[in-house]
């Protein structure tokens, strides 16, 4: 009876503290050997699930203004029940940060992390994936990795 009431008394919104955390540690885990100085100033300025969800915010409304509407719902769509940002969108953050500070290398070992953390890719992850390795040319192999992405997103869709 004791264990009853203990569990009755515990704060409602501890699943939801807990899943915050839960984001927190993704996000600091997939930043932390990060040395780009452009990347580190964006991520420091990340201290808490507050912080995180209003970049996801922005980044969500920049989605819609330049017309990636269904690509910003696909991204930020909820799982039943889910009262936090979904784990794709923290990845994705992480990623497209490293793709727009040209390190293309880094955003591919996060995208690598989050395949191995059963995580997947949105449409939008893929796209910004697919244009890194377009734009650098600082290693022959990543016309192949953007062909098998651009592949493996059609077999997604």
């Amino acid at each position: 009876m004791a264990d009853t009431q203990l569990k009755m008394t515990s704060p409602p919104n501890s699943y939801v503290e807990d899943c915050k955390k839960h984001l927190m540690n993704i996000f600091e885990d997939m930043t932390k050997d990060c040395e780009d100085k452009n990347s580190r100033n964006f991520f420091d300025n990340i201290r808490d699930y507050d912080a995180l969800n209003a970049k996801a915010i922005q980044i969500f409304c920049s989605m819609v203004d330049f017309g990636f509407l269904d690509e910003a719902r696909e991204l930020f769509k909820p799982l039943s029940g889910q009262v936090t940002l979904p784990q794709v969108v923290v990845f994705t953050m992480v990623i497209s940060t490293y793709v727009d500070n040209r390190h293309i290398k880094d955003a591919h070992k996060v995208y690598q992390q989050m395949i191995a953390s059963g995580v997947t890719p949105t449409t939008y992850t893929y796209a910004l994936l697919i244009c890194g390795f377009a734009l650098d040319h600082s290693n022959l192999d990543y016309v192949g990795y953007a062909k098998k992405y651009f592949l493996e997103m059609l077999d997604r869709v």
